[in-house]
């Protein structure tokens, strides 16, 4: 719901804000992979615990449904029908809009470079000025590790290509026809894609890439040749009538934990100061309830939703464990 104008209506499989700006679009999203998969098995226990409906398809039915996809003969794929894709974009800016309107102050082009607790509060130190506030949420992404301690040797900021490519086939590509898709590759990884939306066309990624560190206060380091011939020789194999032209590849960011999980927690020794990492690469799509839990523990001090696999404690144990 867009509250920024005036309530959301679904047109046509999209859902619209009062301002005419697509923010969600349902095409279903495909989970593939062999049966025994992290994906595909983690994927049907979910939608089992949580009674959302789910439609297996093996390889010839996805022939006939999908024929953009290409599966081995032991591959299934899942259909989570109430999947699609969000635009970010328009969605953080009507967050923005949303919050300037309950009173919120925006700062932009500020870099915060210190939080200091004090005996009054906690104090937000920025390159133009100071602020104090009785609670403060770190949200900083691929700079966590530099404002919150514990994270430091933690979140590590890599390097993440995604490529666009014009399709050899525009009709079996489009979101009518063509779901977003996951898709495990076993020890090759996991690889993700878009239907062809816009002019770029066809968008693909490998979670994690090749897990590259990087210094967030330098520009991302450009696309190689090694992570493009990674994603050519994807589209290639994998979805054949989407592997035109590559048209256009680009650098992002992922902030990555040890166990890949999100925190979002207490700092342990201040209460007053709630960490979220955020997100480790897992995606946008989980804004709101990411939102939602951090209010809870900035306004309540814990909340009712289910997150102690996302604490200190828990990505302390993970750090044991990997250690023993």
């Amino acid at each position: 719901m867009c509250r920024c104008c005036s309530a959301p209506m679904p047109i046509g499989g999209h859902w619209k804000c009062g301002c005419s700006e697509d923010v969600l679009t349902i095409t279903g999203v495909l989970q593939i992979g062999k049966p025994d998969s992290k994906i595909v098995s983690g994927t049907k226990k979910s939608c089992a615990l949580h009674n959302l409906p789910l439609e297996t398809l093996d390889p010839d039915a996805m022939r006939r449904r999908f024929p953009v996809f290409s599966l081995d003969d032991d591959e299934v794929a899942l259909l989570d029908p109430q999947g699609g894709y969000l635009r970010p974009e328009v969605a953080v800016m009507g967050h923005l809009k949303l919050a300037a309107s309950d009173g919120a102050a925006l700062h932009f082009g500020e870099k915060v470079t210190a939080i200091e607790p004090g005996d009054h509060g906690v104090t937000i130190v920025s390159d133009t000025g100071r602020y104090t506030a009785g609670k403060v949420i770190v949200a900083t992404g691929s700079w966590i590790g530099e404002l919150v301690p514990a994270l430091r040797d933690h979140a590590v900021p890599i390097k993440q290509v995604v490529s666009w490519y014009q399709p050899t086939d525009g009709f079996v590509t489009m979101p009518q026809r063509m779901p977003v898709f996951i898709r495990d590759e076993g020890e090759n990884g996991s690889f993700f894609g878009f239907p062809a939306i816009g002019v770029d066309g066809v968008k693909v990624g490998r979670h994690a890439h090749f897990r590259e560190p990087i210094d967030p206060n330098q520009s991302n380091p450009v696309v190689n040749d090694k992570d493009t011939d990674l994603l050519d020789s994807f589209i290639r194999r994998r979805l054949p009538a989407a592997a035109g032209l590559r048209v256009r590849s680009t650098t992002c960011r992922y902030t990555m934990l040890p166990s890949e999980d999100f925190l979002l927690d207490l700092l342990p020794n201040d209460k007053r100061i709630v960490v979220a990492s955020p997100c480790s690469g897992h995606g946008f799509k989980f804004t709101s309830v990411v939102g939602e839990i951090l209010a809870d523990l900035a306004l309540e001090g814990g909340t009712a939703l289910p997150i102690s696999a996302f604490s200190f404690a828990a990505m302390d144990r993970f750090l044991a464990a990997r250690a023993a």
